[in-house]
């Protein structure tokens, strides 16, 4: 972003605009929006360095970052239900999630938690293993701290806000559902969901699983879930895919 200002600037450093007309011009922007995000950031990186140039530069981008903010979220907002605002550290961790899985080189014998070979309920989960956990409302990513014995875990929420402590949960085996650890070859069908099974899994940029139907299996091309989410449908009515990796796809519930 500092780069991209720095080249703006020294672009237009020569050029003169009066303060009243820029901002004239970005609350237009503001607005009437821009159904092309991408499109949305070009001119908004272009009123950032009109802005920036003029004297009162801290004051000018505050204001034209926030206004391109607000209406990037609200187009998001527009177009997809589950979008919700994240504090750009909360993002960053979602975004740094680790997807992949430890391999597993034989088609004859597959264990469990290979792709989605599910592990019996009876078996333990041990702690360090990231799970799907039900709260009573909604089925989100943890990962089991303790085994209290009797069939009961702590479970903690795996991203949680930097300046907020982490959320423990007591829970019993029956609320959590573990994901997969190993990755299977790619032809084994066997440990693939097929196509048109009904899924939990967790929908881009957030930490809770979601309904969904297998539109694609993964390749080795393309090794991700290729899923359609419940209620997830564009407003026009076109059909919304997602792609979602092998490991956060889990039963559906």
């Amino acid at each position: 972003m500092a780069e991209s200002l720095h080249t703006a600037l020294s672009q237009y450093h020569k050029q003169e605009q009066s303060r009243e007309a820029t901002f004239d011009s970005l609350q237009e922007l503001t607005a009437t929006g821009n159904n092309n995000e991408a499109a949305c950031k070009s001119r908004a990186h272009w009123h950032i360095a009109m802005l920036a140039a003029m004297a009162d530069q801290h004051e000018a981008l505050g204001l034209a970052q926030r206004a391109v903010e607000h209406m990037i979220d609200t187009k998001r907002r527009q177009s997809d239900p589950f979008y919700a605002p994240a504090a750009s550290s909360f993002s960053a961790m979602i975004n740094a999630l680790d997807t992949s899985l430890q391999p597993w080189y034989s088609n004859e014998s597959v264990p469990s938690l290979c792709g989605g070979t599910p592990l019996p309920e009876t078996s333990s989960i041990p702690v360090g293993h990231e799970v799907a956990a039900f709260d009573g409302s909604i089925w989100i990513l943890g990962i089991v701290v303790k085994f209290e014995g009797r069939d009961k875990y702590v479970i903690e929420d795996f991203i949680h806000d930097a300046e907020s402590e982490r959320t423990t949960r007591n829970m019993t085996r029956k609320t959590l559902v573990p994901l997969p650890f190993w990755q299977p070859l790619w032809d084994c069908t066997v440990a693939f969901y097929p196509i048109g099974s009904a899924v939990l899994a967790l929908y881009p940029q957030t930490t809770c699983f979601y309904p969904a139907e297998v539109s694609q299996l993964p390749t080795e091309a393309k090794p991700t879930y290729t899923l359609h989410f419940d209620d997830d449908d564009y407003e026009d009515g076109r059909v919304r895919f997602q792609e979602v990796a092998v490991k956060y796809v889990i039963p559906a519930q």
